[in-house]
């Protein structure tokens, strides 16, 4: 049992995380699941679903890196050609002169 009541209150924090990480989760999954508002999820059925999510999130994540690469390039490309055809205007504005 309980050596003292450090030890209760110990688990009782344990308890009080616990109960408020599945209470956030549950509430992600009742908006994800319109209509069920007063349901609570079966706890492993709601780990599945969340990790789930955290796949789905991941994948956006990589997604969204590579999509930053590919426009990091394209602007690094545009300023090379921006500063080409500068230079070619002035070519053509010298020859003009």
């Amino acid at each position: 049992m309980m050596s003292d009541a450090s030890d209760l209150e110990e688990l009782r924090a344990v308890f009080d995380h616990r109960w408020e990480a599945d209470q956030r989760a549950i509430k992600m999954w009742q908006a994800a699941n319109p209509g069920n508002d007063l349901v609570w999820p079966d706890h492993a059925d709601l780990v599945v679903w969340l990790l789930t999510e955290l796949d789905v999130v991941r994948r956006l994540v990589r997604v969204d890196a590579a999509l930053a690469g590919q426009l990091s390039r394209s602007m690094t490309e545009n300023a090379r050609l921006k500063i080409e055809i500068d230079k070619l205007k002035a070519d053509n504005a010298r020859s003009k002169g």
